[in-house]
C-alpha cells in the first residue's frame, strides 16, 4: 500500500514539474516574441490584408515663430478680420485649423517675433509659436515614398526659411544668407515634382488630393518670393515672402493632419 502512494505522489510531483516548466518555457518564448515585436518596424499583415498595406515614415520636426492678431471658433468671422487688416496695411493670414488664428510674421525664434511685435502696437499682437513634432507614422505603402518626399522637403524649406529671418528688419538680413536659401528652396521645391503627379492619381489620398494641390501651388509661389527677397530685401518683398511661407505652413500642417486622420482609420 506504501509502495501505491509513494508511486502516486512521484507520478503527481512529475506532473506538477512538468507543468511548471512548461509555463516556464511558454512565457521565455512569449516574452522573446515581444522583444521582437518591439523592434520590428511593421507587423505581419493578417491573410485578408494586403502585403505591405501600411508602412512607417519618420517626419523630422521644425518649429516656426509668429504674432496672433485674433483667434476665432468661426472661419469666416476670421477670414473678414484679416481682410479687415489688410485693408489697413498689415499682412495677415488665417491658419485653416479651429481655433482660426489670424496670424502675422514667419520667424525663426523669439527675438524676431519681438522686434516685429514693437513695430505693430497698434494692432496688439501676442508672440505665439506652432511646432511640427518629429513623428513616425503609417501611410499606405504604395504611396510612402511620395508621401516622405512632399513632406520632408517642404518640412526642410519651411524649416530652413524660418531660420534665415532671423530679424524683422529685411536689411539686417544677409544677401548671401538669402541668396543661399533661395537655391536650397528651390531644389527642395523641384524635388517634390514627380512625387505630386505620382500622389494626384493615387486612391489612398482622394481625400488629401486638393490641400496637397493647393501645398504644391504655395511652395512654387514660396520659392519665387524668397527668390525676389533675395534680390531686393526691401519692406514689401520681406512681408510676401514672409506671408507667403506662412500659408506654405498652414497648408503643411493641413496636410498633415489630414494623413494622420487616414492613417488612424
Amino acid at each position: 500500500m506504501r509502495r501505491v502512494i509513494k508511486a502516486v505522489i512521484g507520478i503527481l510531483t512529475a506532473a506538477v514539474i512538468l507543468v511548471v516548466l512548461g509555463w516556464g518555457i511558454y512565457g521565455l518564448g512569449k516574452l522573446y516574441l515581444g522583444v521582437i515585436g518591439r523592434n520590428t518596424a511593421l507587423p505581419q499583415t493578417s491573410a485578408g490584408e494586403n502585403a505591405a498595406e501600411k508602412q512607417v515614415m519618420h517626419l523630422p520636426g521644425f518649429q516656426v515663430f509668429f504674432l496672433q492678431l485674433g483667434i476665432f471658433q468661426d472661419k469666416s468671422n476670421a477670414e473678414k478680420f484679416a481682410k479687415g487688416l489688410e485693408q489697413q496695411g498689415f499682412s495677415a493670414v488665417v491658419l485653416n485649423e479651429q481655433p482660426y488664428r489670424v496670424v502675422t510674421g514667419f520667424f525663426g525664434g523669439w527675438p524676431a517675433a519681438r522686434e516685429a511685435k514693437a513695430g505693430l502696437k497698434e494692432v496688439k499682437p501676442v508672440e505665439k509659436s506652432l511646432e511640427v513634432k518629429g513623428i513616425n507614422y503609417r501611410v499606405a505603402a504604395g504611396d510612402g515614398e511620395q508621401v516622405k518626399t512632399v513632406l520632408v522637403n517642404y518640412g526642410e524649406l519651411l524649416g530652413a526659411s524660418a531660420k534665415v529671418f532671423e530679424s524683422a528688419v529685411p536689411g539686417n538680413l544677409k544677401s548671401g544668407t538669402l541668396a543661399g536659401l533661395a537655391v536650397q528652396v528651390k531644389g527642395l521645391r523641384s524635388g517634390t515634382s514627380d512625387a505630386v503627379k505620382k500622389l494626384q492619381a493615387s486612391p489612398n489620398l482622394a481625400g488629401a488630393r486638393e490641400v496637397l494641390l493647393a501645398l504644391d501651388r504655395q511652395g512654387e509661389q514660396a520659392v519665387r518670393d524668397i527668390a525676389i527677397l533675395a534680390n531686393s530685401r526691401n519692406k514689401e518683398s520681406y512681408l510676401k515672402a514672409q506671408k507667403s511661407l506662412m500659408q506654405l505652413f498652414g497648408l503643411y500642417r493641413e496636410y498633415l493632419t489630414i494623413l494622420q486622420k487616414k492613417t488612424a482609420d
